[in-house]
């Protein structure tokens, strides 16, 4: 069935959303607010899932896409939107997440923008078969061949156009590409179990300078911190300076060596700083030393998009002050700190566009033990 919509906003899930006379809601891939389109839909329920026929009346927003797979290619969501417009969508989302999950009156300031929103990725994901090299098409495994991308960095399409000489077997694989020092591109081939030996990287390194600068700044104060996913320590160097003692988890034994590394080299004065390679989960806290396991006073996480999950509520005790919370997916930090209302306060919360032309937004919230 088909309906006309005006689009009135835009959804967590980077979807335009409008209603219609009844009240029916209507959510459309592709369209924009402002936009007022033609959409097929298949079910009568009240929350519809639709399809984008035809856009009628442009939003004024919209502009003609720069890259050539847009809208086939599962990589971006919003490349035929301004970028201005793009990060007020994401204040309105995270916004509006915050309010609907009762965190209201939360000293909420905005989303840091990108000075770079394009050419700005330094890691990109790429699966080969055969001759085949590119991205997986929207909603399927299937591969869209590409020459470049247009939010990698140049080295990074350079590299493509090599490896797009050199045929796989025809077998799929996932191939890494990532940009280091002196713009030196490293690649890698995924093995069955999808290890990664080079840990976590953020994606955007000059807004990943803003979030260490965030992480930074709420740490201060802090005098004995426990930090979980701390990968390769990209945050935890950036706050070591101010406090005493730092017990640093991870799962990902190279990242966990990387940073063990880069501690040696670390010139600074700062705390006394103990990188572990282990799981992050509900017999972790049994592990910690006597002497810090209920004495910390600040946690610092960045866990992965799918949350921490009910682990955080045992790493929470009586002399825990401060919890700073970084996240790229706000839904999940929705569910996971709904443990925190009774004790803590969230006192601020910025988000971060590490993710240009995309749906994604991180964020960094400090939650406040609330005085007895």
């Amino acid at each position: 069935m088909e309906q006309v919509v005006q689009i009135e906003r835009v959804g967590r899930e980077g979807q335009g959303v409008g209603s219609d006379s009844e009240g029916n809601l209507y959510f459309v891939p592709g369209a924009l607010p402002g936009d007022r389109v033609r959409v097929l839909y298949r079910s009568e329920k009240r929350y519809r899932e639709s399809e984008l026929v035809e856009v009628l009346e442009p939003s004024t927003e919209r502009k003609d896409p720069e890259c050539v797979y847009f809208g086939t290619c599962g990589g971006c969501d919003w490349l035929h939107w301004e970028y201005s417009a793009q990060v007020k969508a994401k204040e309105s989302i995270l916004s509006h997440l915050l309010n609907r999950s009762g965190w209201e009156g939360t000293n909420f300031k905005g989303v840091i923008p990108s000075d770079k929103p394009l050419h700005y990725r330094q890691r990109i994901q790429l699966h080969q078969r055969g001759t085949k090299l590119g991205f997986c098409k929207r909603g399927s495994g299937e591969i869209v061949e590409i020459e470049t991308c247009l939010v990698a960095r140049p080295e990074l399409n350079a590299a493509i156009a090599l490896l797009k000489d050199q045929s796989a077997d025809s077998h799929k694989r996932r191939v890494e590409l990532i940009s280091g020092e002196d713009d030196e591109v490293q690649a890698w081939v995924a093995d069955r179990e999808g290890n990664d030996p080079t840990g976590f990287l953020q994606i955007h390194p000059e807004q990943n300078e803003e979030l260490r600068k965030l992480v930074g700044e709420a740490a201060k104060g802090s005098r004995k911190v426990l930090e979980l996913y701390c990968g390769n320590g990209n945050l935890t160097f950036a706050y070591r300076p101010s406090v005493q003692t730092i017990f640093a988890f991870d799962a990902n034994e190279h990242g966990i060596e990387s940073a063990r590394q880069d501690l040696k080299a670390d010139q600074r004065e700062g705390a006394e700083t103990i990188f572990v390679a282990d799981h992050v989960n509900q017999k972790l806290v049994g592990k910690l030393p006597k002497g810090f396991r209920d004495g910390y006073d600040t946690l610092i996480l960045d866990p992965p998009r799918v949350g921490i999950g009910k682990p955080l509520s045992t790493f929470l005790h009586e002399g825990l002050e401060k919890i700073i919370y970084v996240s790229c997916s706000p839904i999940s930090f929705a569910k996971d700190v709904e443990c925190l209302k009774a004790d803590y306060i969230l006192s601020e919360v910025v988000g971060v566009d590490m993710f240009p032309q995309t749906r994604h937004v991180e964020l960094v919230a400090t939650f406040i033990r609330k005085s007895c």
